[in-house]
Formats: C-alpha cells, structure tokens, sequence
C-alpha cells in the first residue's frame, strides 16, 4: 500500500499583532487572547501558592 500522503505538515505561524509572539492564523492569540484587534478571549495568570 503507497502511504505518500500520511506526511506531516509545517504548522504555519504568524505574528500577533497585538503582542507579536507567534500563533496560528485565523485562531485567538493563546499569550494576549486577543484576534483582530479586540479581546476575544480573557487570559489569566495562574497565581503560585506561597
């Protein structure tokens, strides 16, 4: 059986532009939360028990 297709591919990545780490076009920024220009998601900080 001629498995060619069962390749991986590169994940594509671009610029937040909002805090400019990398992440996945078309999907919310997983640092900021942000995606095109508003907050779509709100990210919290863990707090470290002391």
């Amino acid at each position: 059986m001629h498995r060619s297709h069962h390749h991986t591919k590169a994940v594509a990545l671009t610029e937040c532009s909002h805090c400019h780490n990398a992440r996945q076009p078309h999907m919310v920024c997983p640092n900021c939360g942000y995606y095109h220009g508003r907050e779509a998601v709100v990210v919290s900080v863990p707090e470290l028990p002391e």
